[in-house]
């Protein structure tokens, strides 16, 4: 049972945070700051990330709770700061930066757009089994697969300037601006889901 938590809970992380997706992502936040720096920035985002994760995991829906915060206002939160990131990054000349310090590991990189509504909302929903008498090893398979696979994007992300020297300027250009409509997009989705349960 275990096993197939992990693997399920791991699946569905994936399909929310695809790691081509999230490798383009941080490549393009990153472009203008060194190796070393970017290292840093991969170490600490993985940390960040692992730390919200795990949080949300076991104490999420009671945090909200007490905060009065529901999924609605996180998504549209959410999605307001990742258009504004998105359309500055799709507006700008392709050899202009998008940052110039490494003040991003937290703030984008880390949240919103790796533990963001949609990933937090599939956290706390894998993670809602309060009937369940295998809930507490449920949480531990959870917590588990959202280890891995973030650690797998902080590989990624430790290696993306020798990734990104073996793919080539043109396809990062290209990437870059995929990606930067690829969060539009997904922003959008998420303020409209957000605003459609206060009408609905």
């Amino acid at each position: 049972m275990l096993l197939d938590s992990y693997i399920y809970s791991f699946i569905k992380l994936v399909v929310i945070l695809n790691p081509i997706t999230m490798y383009a992502i941080f490549i393009t936040y990153t472009r203008s700051i060194n190796k070393k720096e970017v290292q840093d920035i991969a170490v600490k985002t993985t940390l960040s990330v692992v730390l919200t994760f795990l949080i949300t995991t076991w104490f999420g829906i009671e945090i909200f709770n007490i905060l009065g915060i529901n999924l609605a206002s996180l998504q549209i939160a959410g999605g307001l700061s990742l258009l504004i990131s998105s359309l500055r990054g799709l507006n700008q000349d392709a050899d202009t930066n998008l940052v110039t310090d490494s003040n991003i590991a937290i703030v984008p990189l880390s949240i919103p757009i790796i533990a963001g509504p949609a990933s937090l909302s599939v956290l706390m929903s894998l993670s809602n089994d309060k009937f369940s008498s295998h809930n507490f090893l449920n949480k531990i398979s959870i917590s588990a697969a959202s280890i891995t696979l973030t650690l797998l994007l902080g590989t990624l992300f430790y290696f993306s300037k020798s990734i990104e020297s073996l793919i080539g300027e043109i396809t990062i250009n290209i990437i870059s601006r995929l990606s930067h409509l690829i969060l539009a997009c997904i922003s959008v989705g998420l303020i409209y889901s957000g605003f459609s349960y206060y009408i609905h």
